[in-house]
């Protein structure tokens, strides 16, 4: 399950370097993790790339993984005069089998 999640953390990392002009512009921001994660496997995606890519990514996380879901946080950081995009990308799901906390993959890409 952790290389899945490592997988998928970095599947949606590429598709915003894909679509870096709306990943920096904030269409990737999911600062918070879905409440619930369902799978569904006939869904129909619309809207923009980034809106499709994260539709695609969450359904991903919650057919892939039990309880998967993940969030995406993007923060500007000036390194010597260049602003730089950072995002911290995490992807969450219980491994517990009821009796540990949810487990968590967290990777920080530039773009």
């Amino acid at each position: 399950q952790r290389s899945q999640a490592t997988n998928l953390a970095y599947s949606i990392a590429d598709a915003m370097r894909v679509n870096r002009t709306s990943a920096v512009n904030g269409s990737y921001d999911q600062t918070t993790m879905p409440s619930t994660s369902t799978c569904n496997t006939n869904y129909t995606l619309s809207g923009s790339i980034a809106n499709q890519d994260l539709a695609n990514w969450n359904n991903m996380l919650a057919c892939t993984l039990p309880q998967g879901k993940g969030s995406i946080k993007r923060e500007t950081v000036a390194v010597n005069g260049i602003n730089l995009s950072m995002f911290t990308i995490t992807v969450q799901w219980d491994d517990s089998r009821g009796k540990d906390a949810p487990q968590q993959f967290v990777i920080v890409t530039e773009l």
